[in-house]
């Protein structure tokens, strides 16, 4: 299986932090994003590079099925051990097992020493006290003292403490992380559009334990039911796969009945559903003959229905991370779908915020986050719902005036899915290439510095964009920035900035005749993303005599790579876990 640039970067980050550091760490990949690949590379390569032992923990049966049928295609000839009651399985003797929390907490000394243990959704691992996971973790190094764990997660924090990683906590730091902002702009991840829903008054619900009453959201639901549902028939005439959240179990069977009278199939799905209920509603909802599946408290991790494209969510949730992962159900791609519609009911968007612009709990900006207009605003032709800055509907083309008074918005309207607009690409044709090493602000002597690469452009060369190559840093970043010499010359790789430097300004490297250059919603800066690259440099070892040439020691990393240990710099004795 090939992997995605960003799971490549993900795997080697990963092992360049457990190399040079002695705590757990986290990763932080989207939902949709892929993580079961990560988590398959490194599972093989602790076992056929290192002769170690793994195991992978998860919450939910569905997780472990998927997590073992991707495993076996890493270690096609290693026998995989599935430890779960769900699923009828009990096998500790494998070199790697996938284990359901609930079966295996109380089991590391049956299990044995293992060198890793990797936790999927670990925000689920509460912040203090006990509880199935540390216990289970707790157990495994009373076994193993050197056991390392790794975690995975869309969501780094917990609605109820904030942050899940730092130091004292179980986790100590995140070796990667990659948004869903970048996911969707580069095509790994389904867009979302929103479109205006009821006006409903939330004002006057409680919170209890930090979520709100059930009591109370059944009671507000229970003259509006019956709207919202219309609205959903309505608003997914042109869709094929409607995932349903619903307010509450008797809220879920009000939606149901009130599908069957308007003639549409439909299925409900809660923690009472039996097993073979559950499988044939997913089924049929996955082979695309059931339009409407609704579901509460269910389907928010461990789904993975690509063909979702549209969630209509009537819950209401004050869950930060529960209102990310039932978002997350329709991020992935799929055959013929451009899009997924979001009809957020319960106000969860503008009581979060986009998806793509969450802000922690207990995080300084979401500390100094004030109430104030939302960041969107809603086309008055079509009621599409478009970041504030757009100026033109990408629905329907409606323009909005330059200037005049503004549109009156309801809360409703002003919550848009996510912050980010179309993003802004276009070339600009290359004038003039300058490089100079550049050394980070603040920091000291002996920090790495990079190769800054400086694209002139415009009138008089006063414009320019740059580039930041990482020559002289080792693991991922270090093979990264090999790839972009080699793209470029012949001559051996040079990890040091200034000597980098002086061959680029001998013309020693490939110029490119333009760039591709991407502007984002919420970024600060533009990003170089493509180059249309003059001929490769040829033939100059002997012409840069004065030039300090470096052995390579890593192999270069392109945007499908499949990454290879030992290239980036970890020695066969330097085991990592």
């Amino acid at each position: 299986m090939q992997l995605r640039y960003y799971q490549a970067d993900c795997v080697a980050a990963s092992y360049e932090y457990a190399q040079t550091h002695s705590g757990n760490f986290l990763n932080v990949i989207p939902t949709g994003g892929g993580k079961t690949p990560i988590i398959g590379t490194i599972a093989k390569d602790v076992v056929e590079r290192w002769g170690g032992r793994v195991a992978i923990i998860s919450h939910v049966k569905e997780l472990l099925e998927q997590a073992e049928e991707t495993i076996s295609r890493f270690l096609p000839s290693e026998p995989v051990g599935v430890y779960s009651a769900g699923l009828g399985r009990r096998e500790l003797d494998k070199r790697v097992t996938i284990a359901g929390i609930q079966s295996i907490y109380h089991r590391a000394h049956e299990l044995g020493p293992v060198n890793l243990v990797i936790v999927d959704e670990a925000h689920l691992i509460p912040i203090e006290g006990e509880g199935m996971y540390r216990q289970f973790i707790k157990e495994s190094r009373i076994v193993r003292p050197q056991t390392r764990l790794m975690g995975l997660t869309a969501t780094p924090y917990r609605s109820d403490s904030g942050l899940i990683y730092g130091p004292g906590m179980i986790f100590e730091d995140v070796a990667y992380e990659i948004s869903v902002a970048e996911l969707i702009s580069q095509g790994f991840l389904s867009p979302l559009r929103s479109k205006r829903g009821l006006d409903l008054d939330f004002s006057s619900l409680h919170l209890q334990g930090g979520e709100f009453i059930t009591a109370e959201v059944e009671e507000l639901w229970k003259s509006k039911t019956g709207q919202a549902v219309s609205e959903i028939v309505r608003l997914t005439q042109d869709r094929n796969s409607v995932l349903i959240f619903s307010a509450s179990v008797p809220n879920g069977v009000d939606v149901c009945n009130l599908l069957y009278a308007m003639g549409q199939d439909c299925e409900l799905i809660t923690g009472d559903s039996t097993d073979e209920e559950r499988a044939d509603a997913i089924r049929r909802f996955k082979a695309g003959s059931l339009k409407y599946l609704v579901n509460y408290g269910v389907l928010t991790t461990g789904f993975d229905a690509c063909n979702v494209d549209c969630l209509a969510i009537l819950r209401v949730t004050n869950s930060l991370s529960l209102f990310v992962q039932i978002m997350g159900r329709g991020l992935r791609l799929f055959p013929g779908k451009k899009d997924c519609l979001v009809l957020d009911f319960g106000g969860n968007i503008e009581r979060h915020g986009p998806i793509d612009a969450i802000e922690p709990p207990g995080s300084r900006k979401s500390e100094k986050k004030e109430a104030g207009e939302a960041p969107g605003k809603t086309c008055p032709n079509c009621k599409e719902v478009v970041a504030a800055s757009r100026v033109e509907c990408p629905e329907c083309g409606y323009i909005w005036p330059p200037s005049g008074p503004k549109h009156e918005e309801t809360s409703s309207e002003a919550a848009p899915v996510a912050s980010i607009a179309e993003p802004e690409i276009w070339e600009e044709e290359v004038i003039d290439v300058v490089y100079s090493a550049h050394l980070k602000k603040g920091a000291g002597g002996d920090h790495p510095k990079t190769l800054r690469v400086e694209y002139m452009w415009g009138p008089g060369n006063w414009d320019s964009y740059s580039d930041w190559i990482c020559v002289e840093h080792s693991g991922w970043a270090g093979g990264k920035a090999q790839d972009w010499w080699k793209q470029r010359t012949d001559h051996p790789f040079v990890n040091d900035a200034e000597a980098a430097a002086k061959v680029g300004n001998r013309n020693g490297l490939a110029a490119p005749y333009s760039i591709t250059v991407c502007k984002q919603s919420g970024k600060k800066y533009p990003e170089i993303i493509g180059y249309d690259l003059g001929p490769k440099v040829v033939g100059l070892s002997e012409g840069f005599p004065d030039i300090q040439q470096q052995p390579e020691t890593q192999e270069p990393v392109g945007v499908n790579a499949q990454p290879d240990l030992f290239s980036w710099g970890i020695d066969e004795e330097d085991v990592p876990f």
